[in-house]
């Protein structure tokens, strides 16, 4: 029985702790948009736009629906919903996750008119997909200018859309 009681306890502890961490007051603002695709588009933002090589950086993405339908995504995990994609001065491309395996979504989701969605998703610059984008190549993105953008899929009256978030810019010192 004290054992019993010191488990519960140690959950409700837990649960506390995680619920009292800070949901940081400061909200990402989003103020460029990707091209609207049947009223519906994607803005991606950073915190900071010049990070070390080899860090670690949150992409805060928002989508928004302003039509008047409703919209159907495939969701299981952000890091498999969408492509962040870095592309430098030259042209190089990085892509910063995984290619989607077809049908790997865990369920659909539905995203109604007016409503918005936000996701963080979370890149290391120490790693990427290199084609066909499965298997990650561990090596560092090297140091430069970059152009960050978001990219996934939605469904509208049963036809898949591509849909592009902003072009942001990256520097990696």
């Amino acid at each position: 029985m004290k054992k019993l009681i010191c488990t519960f306890l140690f959950i409700i502890s837990w649960f506390a702790l995680c619920t009292a961490q800070s949901t940081n007051d400061s909200a990402p603002i989003f103020t460029d948009w990707g091209e609207s695709v049947h009223g519906v588009h994607l803005a991606v933002t950073l915190s900071n736009n010049v990070v070390v090589v080899g860090s670690r950086v949150p992409v805060f993405i928002k989508m928004e629906n302003l039509s008047t339908n409703d919209v159907y995504m495939g969701e299981s995990t952000p890091e498999k919903d969408f492509s962040i994609i870095l592309t430098s001065g030259s042209g190089k491309i990085y892509r910063l996750t995984p290619i989607a395996i077809v049908f790997s979504h865990t369920f659909r989701a539905k995203l109604d008119p007016g409503e918005n969605r936000n996701w963080i998703i979370t890149v290391e610059l120490d790693k990427y997909f290199a084609p066909p984008g499965l298997v990650a190549t561990h090596a560092n993105i090297e140091p430069g200018e970059y152009m960050l953008k978001a990219t996934r899929k939605f469904i509208l009256a049963r036809d898949a859309h591509d849909l592009n978030s902003n072009l942001i810019k990256l520097q990696i010192k």
